[in-house]
């Protein structure tokens, strides 16, 4: 929480505007095989990636926008990321993998707030890794989603697909019957016969602020 606030130290901005995404067309899942879903989703979905995004940080009624780029690796667990505001004063930029997280430059006033990049490196795991189950989650079936969950970090996190392509549309976080966090994924796109949301919501409940992010150019 405390390296949002220190976003929003330096870029208060005001207003009510936020990125519209369509919401998921549902459809029946009686007769879809859970696994078939996640082969094909694995299938769809890149690998190694690197796009342009705006970012909507909000927290309470504060909003702060920026651009940023970031380059996804899924395959070795690494990312790199970079912001900057919209008159193109840089504001961070770090990079991570399995063995820890890089801070290569964040600006004065974030770099006091102790826990920016890790929360930032946190975030970005979340939304970008993990995007399937582990074999053996349980599956359920609701109406027009199909749901997997499985035990993680002493909670439960829930995968849920849905919509006519049968794709990932919500990461939630449980722990002691809370919902901690969320993500949400709209609106995929297609391009060199990969998928990709070209809108993703982040909410963290547990520290009260969220993350919106629009794609703007991609490549594969």
């Amino acid at each position: 929480m405390r390296y949002l606030a220190g976003i929003l130290c330096i870029l208060m901005i005001s207003g009510c505007t936020r990125v519209p995404f369509q919401k998921t067309s549902f459809v029946p899942a009686g007769g879809v095989e859970p696994r078939e879903v996640l082969e094909n989703y694995r299938r769809g979905i890149p690998g190694h990636y690197q796009m342009l995004h705006t970012i909507m940080f909000q927290y309470g009624w504060n909003r702060v926008s920026a651009l940023g780029y970031a380059e996804i690796d899924r395959g070795t667990g690494s990312f790199a990321v970079a912001g900057m505001n919209p008159v193109g004063v840089k504001l961070f930029e770090i990079s991570g993998g399995k063995e820890g997280v890089t801070k290569h430059f964040v600006l004065e006033g974030l770099s006091g707030k102790g826990d920016f990049t890790s929360a930032m490196a946190q975030d970005i795991r979340r939304i970008y890794f993990d995007l399937l189950p582990v074999p053996g989650a349980e599956i359920m079936k609701k109406g027009s989603r199909i749901l997997f969950r499985q035990a993680d970090g002493g909670g439960v996190l829930v995968y849920t697909f849905a919509g006519k392509g049968w794709r990932l549309v919500e990461k939630e976080y449980f722990r002691d019957n809370t919902l901690r966090w969320r993500v949400s994924y709209y609106e995929y796109r297609q391009k060199e016969g990969k998928i990709y949301p070209w809108g993703i919501i982040l909410h963290n409940y547990q520290n009260g602020y969220s993350l919106t992010v629009k794609v703007k150019e991609i490549q594969f």
